[in-house]
Parts: C-alpha cells; structure tokens; sequence
C-alpha cells in the first residue's frame, strides 16, 4: 500500500488553494509562512495587475482567514496571474511521489537582448512572478528541500 498525503485542491475566489489533513515541513520564501514552517494550507492568489497595497502581510493573513485558515499554519502566495491557468505535474516511483503546481506570470515577457536599458528599468518596477509549489512524501534533507527548486 502506498502512503501519501491526504492532499486536496481547488481553484475558488481566484485563488489556488491546496490542503493536506496532516502538518507538512515547508520553506517557503512567501510573505506569509516563510522561512521553515509547519503548515496544512497553501494558498496561490491572484491579486490583479493593478493590487497595490502597504499591508500585503496583513492583506494575506486575511485571506488565509477567509477559507477558514490560520496564517501561522498556511503559506500565502500572490501573483497577478490567473491561477486558473496553473500547471499540475506527478510523477511517482514505487513508493515515493512528488505534486508539483506553478503559475508563471509572462505578461512582460521579453526576448533575451531585445530590452533597451531605458525599458529595464520598467521591468525592476513591475516583475513577473513564477510561483512554484513542490510537495512530496520523500524525507528530504534541508539541502535537498532548497535543491528542489534551483
């Protein structure tokens, strides 16, 4: 019998939600549940192109709230991508797996070579995102954990 985590997701509000029914390790470079966290949430957000805010911490932990979440126990990412269009891959080899979602932001996409130094500085303004969620039910070192997304 294979063992894996009870996980579950959904997009609903605009917003990718993932679940687990038992405390996953994390490390996440996310505005809410960064660093090493125990976690059961994750939430992918799409903000809008236009969302400027001062509290953006503040903004996620009450988003967490409202799917009924603790912040300190989720991972809150935003994004201006439609985070319908997600990407979903698995793969599995006897009894290891591994779930894998991202949301790449490609709007300002550009070409390598093909900005001018005065269109750059636009870009440092307003960056893509690429928003890259890894789970799976192999013991990974710390090391490994930060290998698996470089």
């Amino acid at each position: 019998m294979k063992s894996k985590a009870a996980l579950s997701w959904q997009v609903n509000r605009n917003c990718l939600q993932i679940q687990s029914t038992r405390p996953l390790r994390s490390l996440s470079s996310a505005i809410v549940g960064g660093s090493w966290q125990q976690i059961q949430h994750i939430f992918n957000v799409d903000v809008g192109m236009s969302y400027e805010s001062t509290v953006p911490v503040q903004d996620m932990e009450n988003i967490c709230r409202s799917f009924c979440a603790l912040p300190q126990h989720s991972v809150g990412l935003m994004t201006a991508v439609d985070v319908e269009n997600y990407c979903f891959l698995e793969e599995e080899y006897e009894d290891q797996w591994v779930r894998v979602w991202v949301t790449v932001g490609v709007t300002n996409a550009a070409e390598a070579g093909s900005v001018s130094k005065e269109e750059q500085k636009d870009f440092a303004c307003t960056p893509g995102t690429i928003n890259t969620i890894i789970i799976t039910n192999a013991a990974l070192t710390e090391g490994a954990f930060v290998n698996s997304v470089m």
